[in-house]
């Protein structure tokens, strides 16, 4: 998954970069960067609606308030893919993905996608064994 010339369509002035789903300005953090090129893959490539993406929304989880970076939902409203967003700075650990999977408890869907912009991992959800599988490529959602 190359990102990189989608950081060239970012929309970008004085410090801070133009979300097209939340229609706002941002300041220019590495990790919102990573977001918004993301935001734009998903547009482009995977042919994502972004009336069906929300960003950076609260959830419970047991008695604390967490963040998601993105969800997007199928035809019908149901979450099905789930973004947790890294800076470049920061390796795709496990630790990233024990926090994708503490939010997918919540958020329930089938799949994951991990990004720091550099790297990018897919995985399928199995909830009945409660397990991530790895994907070679994006799936079909």
């Amino acid at each position: 998954m190359n990102l990189s010339p989608y950081l060239n369509q970012l929309q970008t002035k004085n410090g801070k970069v133009f979300d097209p789903v939340r229609k706002r300005w941002f300041i220019i953090q590495p990790e919102e960067l990573v977001r918004q090129t993301l935001i734009l893959y998903l547009i482009h490539e995977i042919k994502c609606s972004t009336s069906r993406m929300s960003i950076e929304k609260s959830i419970r989880i047991h008695d604390q308030i967490k963040r998601f970076d993105l969800v997007y939902h199928d035809n019908n409203m149901q979450p099905c893919l789930l973004v947790e967003c890294k800076s470049p700075s920061t390796p795709l650990t496990d630790d990233v993905l024990q926090q994708a999977v503490w939010y997918n408890y919540q958020i329930k869907a089938p799949y994951l996608l991990l990004s720091n912009g550099v790297q990018a991992q897919w995985y399928q959800v199995d909830p009945i064994q409660k397990k991530y599988h790895l994907l070679d490529s994006p799936p079909s959602i």
